[in-house]
């Protein structure tokens, strides 16, 4: 297959949320192979995790979601979802084709993330010390607030 004819992919699927670890792994192989062993290339794989769902599917209340990005040719999404079918644990999928815009906004999507996380992790630093100094009583209070209560 010839790289011009390869279009870029985003693919979510959702496994059942009852399969142990083992098993998800396993499928998520098998989806990521499917996608290799056709021609395509893996960009990455995203794991959401396991969320609730809006709704039961097939009596299950939780289920793990992943995203696979990746570059293919047309003929691959066909393969691809004729895995998810077959597949009795993948219970929803949707495969989307994501043009190279959407790529850059999503890059700076996720370092909007890292840096929010590193902030949240530094305050979170910040406020144990604070807790840890009060608790100890080394308290300090700056003078302008003790020149206030003098007056």
């Amino acid at each position: 297959m010839a790289q011009a004819e390869e279009t870029r992919y985003e693919s979510t699927f959702i496994i059942k949320g009852s399969l142990e670890e083992d098993a998800q792994n396993a499928i998520i192989s098998k989806v990521e192979d499917s996608v290799t062993k056709n021609g395509g290339t893996l960009i990455e794989t995203e794991r959401w995790g396991r969320r609730k769902l809006a709704y039961p599917i097939e009596k299950e209340d939780h289920a793990i979601y992943v995203s696979l990005h990746f570059r293919a040719a047309g003929p691959v999404i066909a393969k691809l979802e004729r895995v998810y079918q077959l597949d009795e644990s993948v219970v929803r999928w949707l495969t989307l084709v994501m043009p190279d815009e959407n790529f850059k906004m999503r890059a700076a999507m996720k370092k909007r993330v890292q840096d929010v996380t590193a902030r949240r992790a530094l305050d979170a630093a910040n406020a144990l010390q604070a807790e840890e100094a009060a608790a100890a009583g080394r308290i300090r209070v700056p003078k302008e607030e003790i020149a206030e209560e003098v007056i």
